[in-house]
């Protein structure tokens, strides 16, 4: 006799289910925290720990190996409660520049793959005790194999190394030492938010105690026909005279010109400065067989930009030029013998300029 025995198959469990996502959700998890690292900073100082470079080495090639990931910079102030919470918002985002600068400068990793963010003082008591330091978030995903050679390293990857926060010195000594303060230098709060606030503090003009000479040649061409004409009193016939055409001509009347300008600049201040500039005239006459050399117009400048370069603002420029007329007059020179090489006049004008470097991206997209 045969037996015949049918077998039911089941559905997979929902536990079952349950348990791989739970399992899935938990290595996840553990792989996003792994991809996160802090540097810690000594309080009042933007400058890297030396012993984190060996951390943002291994940042670095993983960056430069993975063209995809992409890291996030978060800077925290700490506890340095003591400085104004606008500085300590700089003095943060100035450590996540500093890593920045670190990654494109020694590895060559594009500054759009890096996004920067300054915490600044967090009212956090955990916050806080963790101290002043740079958040590392790398962002993106791993090949397998590699996740797994990093949780077996026994020596650590940038992913799972973080360090424990150093012991904090002294936060005045600490400044000191850091900016090089010596006894009766001025009060270290002071001085810090000095720094912070001259940051960017740019102009456009020239930098005080600086000379700047530059050179340019300038070329034209002027051409143009002129009809001549004379009247002259005949006789009508008649006993009487009329007035007739007795002469009628077309004439070509053309100039060449070169331009020697001397430029002499000098920054009596970082928002004021000086410029004169010397011109060297050379002109020719083809048609009448003229040529003339000397000395052109003197220029006096004086420009003075209100305030420093700003990125929501126009950069406005103040200046006023003076013209000497040290140059051969066009009233004083004999007409078919002389050429001029000035105005022959003085004149005295002022002026304002205003300039703002736009992103056309920006606009595009915005």
């Amino acid at each position: 006799m045969n037996i015949i025995t049918i077998k039911r198959t089941h559905p997979p469990h929902y536990r079952f289910i349950l348990f791989v996502v739970l399992v899935f959700s938990i290595c996840f998890c553990r792989i996003a925290v792994a991809n996160k690292l802090d540097l810690y900073f000594e309080k009042n100082s933007p400058k890297i720990v030396s012993s984190y470079y060996t951390e943002l080495d291994n940042i670095g090639r993983q960056l430069l190996k993975h063209p995809d990931l992409r890291l996030r910079l978060t800077g925290f102030s700490g506890n340095e409660s003591k400085l104004p919470l606008a500085d300590q918002r700089k003095l943060s985002m100035m450590r996540s520049l500093a890593v920045r600068d670190y990654l494109t400068s020694t590895w060559g990793i594009t500054s759009n793959r890096i996004e920067l963010a300054g915490r600044g003082f967090s009212d956090s008591v955990v916050e806080q005790q963790r101290g002043p330091r740079v958040e590392l978030l790398l962002q993106g995903d791993l090949p397998l194999e590699e996740r797994a050679d990093d949780r077996a390293s026994p020596r650590g990857s940038p992913a799972l190394s973080s360090p424990p926060p150093q012991p904090m010195p002294n936060p005045t000594q600490a400044a000191r030492e850091a900016l090089g303060f010596k006894r009766g230098d001025a009060d270290v709060q002071q001085t810090l938010k000095e720094i912070l606030t001259s940051r960017g503090a740019t102009y456009n003009l020239i930098e005080k105690g600086k000379f700047e000479i530059d050179y340019t040649l300038r070329y034209s061409y002027f051409g143009t026909d002129r009809v001549e004409v004379d009247f002259s009193s005949v006789s009508d016939g008649n006993g009487g005279t009329v007035e007739a055409v007795t002469l009628f001509d077309v004439v070509s009347d053309t100039q060449n010109s070169f331009r020697h300008r001397f430029r002499f600049a000098y920054g009596l201040r970082d928002d004021l400065n000086l410029q004169m500039t010397i011109p060297l005239v050379m002109k020719s006459d083809p048609i009448r067989d003229l040529e003339e050399a000397g000395l052109g117009d003197l220029f006096l400048s004086v420009n003075w930009q209100p305030y420093a370069k700003h990125p929501r603002y126009p950069s406005v420029i103040f200046f006023s030029d003076l013209q000497f007329a040290t140059g051969t007059s066009p009233f004083e020179v004999e007409l078919d013998e002389e050429l001029a090489t000035g105005d022959g006049l003085d004149v005295l004008t002022f002026g304002v300029s205003l300039s703002k470097i736009m992103d056309p991206g920006k606009r595009v997209a915005g």
